[in-house]
């Protein structure tokens, strides 16, 4: 093996002298050439020497992304001493833990980031001030190879963090590593994006390979990095070559693309920190119009000095189950051990590294140091680190990643060991016994619950805020779950398997106040079953438990048919405490609406109030896919398609609405439902080249007066990969309805008996029909005319083309999401207004237009679920109502009492949603204009269905998307939760609209978001979010993190 003979900081003097003039670094549009760079630094290596910086001595840096942090790193280099990064946004208790654990004497950091009162008694500098200083003379500390480099903490199994020494050598060999595995191959000098913070080591391959490389370094800034369309812009504006990232960021850059295929300036991607899946990295590749880039996948712990294997991904291996971390890298060996003897290829063993790349230990912890680092039995005097990873070897050589052999996850990057959890969370007096497991959610993102013994009370928002004073909030537990006691196996062991599984929407916290009468008894016992929870009480707030608009109109339908009494969905926005609307309930007067009941049978059926407006628009774009419902899911598996398809045929069979045709007699739309209306079978082999094209001759116009209304295929492009295709018609189908539908095969897919159930969709009709009697849509009425009293005004939303006389259905959609450090204040203010998220959201689209326009009234089409019936909600059929929002967003307004405004309006509307959508055109007076809707272009929609996948046992299911490209107003805006935050997709018309004008107002939308969670009692007129760096709150995020 090779000893390296230089230090980093000789070798980066190298290449001042090779490339004086040439761009090293740059941030937000400054830059610094190579010899302005090691200028800066020796001012402050000076100044660190001064103050007693050297060899093995380390210096603690805590900076902002900034070319401060460059200059800092290489000035505690040059000054003999190593560094160690410090992320300014921990806990104190770890910030002052890993600086007295150090014993750092010195600190560099700059003005404003050490705000924070924290106790050390070394020296601060602030790099800012001391920049202002006059030149210095060259240093250069004669470092040793073997001196150390850098220490940089991660998570530990005692409940503190633990320092990992890497020593300049083992940097040296990576550097050469990295250029024989991906930079030889390109020419130089290249731009090198640093998308990975400087407090990971994933930073050290970017920082030295592109400084020691004489190539230019490009730091990503903290709100793009974490912003998938802007890294996309941000890559191509800067023309960067190479970058950093992990499966996170992949899958961040993969949705991003989602909404417009790009020409990326990026060559070579490399990927690590997690499990890169066959999946996550073909829908990646996918995405490009030419060659996708270069895609390596590298595995290294941080104690082997960031990347000890790698493997280039070729375009077969997305088709396979699993893609290797490959070979090791220059200098480096790996061993597959069991019971300290090799195993044989294709068998188990524990992952060993020894080589060039291992580190020096652990900082103060000799003991821990000895068992991980040990001798290596089959090369002299060399150290192997014990990985604690799983692994095997292919026959071509590539070692494949099997998992852990102890109980250490990765989230989103970060390395966390699972007992240091344990042991922080055992310290809260309330805590008996606790375990933490890792889940993985549907789009393969690990999340933690932990699984509390106690038996005094406890509260899992205490929890959180009492882990996230001493922890790293990526380490605090999604979730709180108690547990009468852990269980165990037979051998005395945890049997994880026994662990339940957290529910998704599951508040995380205790319930408070047991029922003192009859009425909350009830009410208990209906609330525990709407929200889904099994740990509430009296005192408890509707939202705070995950209730929102759908849930809430489920509760008081529900609560309207079991005590008989007539509430209103302002009755639980106003007091959403359940022992006052218990109280509400007693107070109530009887109901006088009647229950749906089943009809009787009947040649024709009339249509309902939602199905009347879809049948009218059908008819008259019957050529068009507008109001078609498509989808597509790639299923990976032992997938029995013969048993799927069966299950699809119960299910239609099951539901007289999927048996359903449409036609005019005597003059009047009706439905007639069929006996027997077979879905078509066919499953087709197919090639990924042919994919598209087959989903686009799928989607296609439907008959209307043909049943079913449903379409689906199977496209085959192996044993163990399929595409299942759905279509429906909106007259049959609604967004909830997928997910009854699914649900609903996947039981009987799996030989679940489905409930029974007598009431159908045509019963419902029926109902519907008798019970808007000419007098309750004179209700109705009343209400809609005075809410659109006086002239309406057309919403002119400055646009890209001139709008033509008629839109051709052309459009685009724009996926985003917001994060959930902004989606948390979202919900918090959502209590504490009264409000709900849908209400926050719409209320600041309304902003987001006014500020545009200038415009003070205007309206926004907006879908009601129609749901407001308990007997409706496991129903398919066709029940969403779409009404126009109509609110006054006035400039000396504060945003609060708008908000009061629009969740006013929202709770009227929602009372009398059932008003025909034609007799507003009829009603309503409107200045009617070509190419425009009759009330509104824009629409808004919050979506609060229930989970709508696929699940399969045993097979992996993801989304295919769709590729469309239509539109159906000038712009929609949808929204739902996901466990990312609030999920986005802004659908435009490209008629009207370019693709960097929806980009701005996605910023500006979200930009204005954060701004009102700030300041909710600003005055409309005064919001410019364009004179702030408002962002989505990133000081608070728990981002996109890469280690490899």
């Amino acid at each position: 093996m090779r000893e390296q003979s230089l230090t980093i900081h000789e070798g980066f003097a190298a290449q001042v002298l090779l490339n004086e003039h040439h761009t090293a670094v740059i941030f937000n549009g400054t830059s610094m050439s190579y010899r302005e760079l090691n200028q800066r630094a020796n001012v402050v290596a000076s100044l660190l020497i001064d103050k007693g910086a050297r060899p093995d001595k380390i210096v603690a840096i805590m900076t902002e992304r900034s070319l401060e942090m460059i200059i800092a790193i290489l000035a505690i280099l040059k000054s003999g001493a190593a560094y160690m990064p410090i992320d300014p946004r921990l806990p104190r208790d770890r910030i002052e833990y890993m600086l007295q654990d150090s014993k750092a004497e010195l600190l560099v950091t700059q003005s404003g980031v050490t705000d924070k009162e924290f106790d050390y008694t070394g020296e601060v500098i602030k790099i800012d001030a001391t920049l202002n200083h006059v030149d210095a003379p060259e240093v250069s500390y004669p470092n040793q190879p073997h001196d150390l480099c850098y220490a940089i903490y991660t998570s530990g199994t005692t409940g503190l963090p633990k320092g990992v020494l890497i020593e300049h050598r083992n940097v040296m060999n990576l550097m050469q590593g990295l250029h024989e595995i991906v930079y030889q191959h390109y020419p130089n000098p290249l731009r090198v994006a640093l998308v990975a913070p400087y407090y990971f080591d994933a930073s050290v391959q970017q920082i030295f390979a592109s400084l020691l490389g004489g190539h230019t370094l490009i730091i990503v800034p903290e709100e793009t990095r974490i912003d998938g369309n802007k890294l996309l812009a941000f890559y191509n504006e800067y023309a960067v070559v190479i970058s950093d990232g992990t499966p996170a960021h992949i899958a961040m850059l993969t949705y991003a693309m989602k909404s417009y295929q790009v020409n990326l300036s990026v060559k070579q991607f490399i990927i690590g920190g997690e499990e890169l899946t066959p999946l996550r990295a073909g829908e990646f590749m996918n995405c490009f119009l030419t060659l996708p880039p270069v895609v390596t996948n590298i595995y290294g712990p941080t104690e082997c000095c960031v990347d000890s294997l790698a493997y280039t991904i070729k375009p077969e291996d997305v088709g396979t189950g699993v893609i290797p971390i490959g070979r090791p890298l220059l200098n480096q060996n790996v061993y597959l051990l069991q019971e300290n003897k090799q195993v044989p290829a294709g068998s188990p063993g524990e992952l060993y590294i020894s080589g060039a790349g291992v580190g020096r230990g652990y900082l103060n912890l000799p003991e821990l140091t000895s068992r991980f680092f040990v001798n290596c039995p089959f090369e002299d005097d060399s150290i192997m680190y014990k990985t604690g990873d799983l692994a095997t070897t292919r026959p071509d050589g590539n070692i494949v990643y099997m998992g852990r052999s102890d109980f250490q996850v990765k989230v989103r990057g970060y390395r966390i060991e699972i007992d240091e959890i344990k042991a922080t969370l055992s310290t809260h007096p309330s805590i008996h016994e606790v375990e933490i497991h890792p889940w993985k959610d549907q789009r393969e993102e690990t999340y933690l619950c932990a699984y509390i013994v106690s038996p005094e009370k406890w509260d899992a928002a205490d929890l959180k805020i009492y882990l996230a004073e001493k922890l790293p909030a990526y380490m605090v537990p999604s979730y709180f779950v108690p547990i009468e006691k852990i269980p165990l196996n037979r051998n005395g062991k945890l049997d994880r398997k026994a662990l339940p599984e957290p529910i998704g929407n599951e508040p995380e916290r205790t319930s408070s106040g047991v029922p003192q009468n009859e009425t909350e008894e009830m009410l208990l016992a209906i609330w525990k079953d709407v929200l889904g929870v099994q740990n509430s009480g009296v005192n408890d707030h509707f939202f705070e438990w995950g209730g929102h608009s759908l849930k809430a109109n489920l509760l008081v339908s529900t609560i309207m048919r079991q005590f008989g009494v007539e509430i209103s969905l302002q009755d639980v926005f106003d007091k959403p405490i359940l022992r006052d609307i218990a109280l509400i309930i007693a107070q109530a007067a009887p109901s006088d609406k009647t229950s749906i009941e089943v009809a009787p049978n009947l040649a024709y059926y009339p249509l309902t109030i939602a199905q009347n407006w879809m049948y009218m628009l059908s008819i008259r774009h019957a050529d068009s896919i507008t109001w078609n419902m498509p989808g597509a899911l790639v299923i990976e598996g032992a997938f029995d398609t013969d048993a799927f398809f069966k299950a699809i045929q119960l299910v239609v069979a099951r539901h007289a609405i999927l048996r359903t045709s449409f036609d005019w007699v005597q003059g009047v739309p009706v439905q007639k439902v069929w006996e027997n209306a077979t879905v078509p079978v066919q499953v087709s082999k197919v090639t990924d080249v042919e994919i598209m094209d087959r989903i686009h001759r799928f989607v296609r116009p439907f008959d209307i007066g043909i049943a079913p209304l449903i379409r689906t295929e199977i496209l085959r492009i192996d044993d163990s990969k399929h595409i299942f295709l759905f279509d429906a018609h909106h007259l049959v189908f609604d967004g909830a309805s997928i997910g009854i539908f699914m649900q609903e095969v996947a039981d009987a897919y799996h030989g679940k008996s489905l409930d029974t159930h007598q009431l159908q969709y045509k019963d419902f009709t029926v109902w519907q029909n008798a019970y808007l009697t000419d007098e309750r849509l004179s209700e109705l009425e009343v209400y809609w005319l005075n809410a659109f009293t006086g002239p309406i005004p057309m919403l002119e939303i400055p646009s890209d083309y001139a709008r033509p006389l008629q839109l051709s259905g052309a459009g685009e959609t724009l996926y985003f999401i917001i994060e959930p450090s902004l989606a948390d204040r979202i919900s918090r203010m959502s209590v504490e207004k009264g409000s709900s998220i849908y209400m926050i959201l719409l209320a600041a689209l309304n902003v987001l237009l006014y500020k545009y326009t200038g415009t003070e009234d205007i309206v926004i089409g907006s879908l009601s679920a129609g749901r407001a019936s308990a007997e409706l909600e496991k129903m398919i059929g066709m029940f969403v109502n779409t009404l126009p929002m109509r609110n006054f967003p006035q400039g000396n307004k504060t945003f609060t009492a708008f908000l009061h405004e629009v969740k006013t309006h929202a709770l009227q509307a929602y009372t009398h949603e059932d008003y025909p959508a034609e007799r507003f055109e009829t009603n309503i007076k409107m200045k009617k204009r070509p190419s425009h809707r009759p009330l509104f272009d824009v629409m808004f929609t919050f979506l609060n269905f229930d989970d709508q996948e696929l699940k399969l046992t045993d097979l992996t299911i993801k989304p295919y998307p769709l590729e469309l490209h239509l539109s159906r107003f000038d712009i929609v805006m949808e929204a739902h939760q996901s466990a990312d935050g609030i999920a986005y997709q802004l659908n435009y018309s490209t008629d009207l609209f370019k693709s960097e004008t929806i980009m701005q107002m996605k910023d500006d939308y979200l930009a204005i978001l954060a701004l009102l969670m700030d300041n909710p009692e600003i005055c409309l007129k005064d919001i410019d979010w364009r004179e702030n760096d408002w962002n989505t709150d990133q000081s608070e995020l728990e981002t996109i993190d890469f280690s490899f």
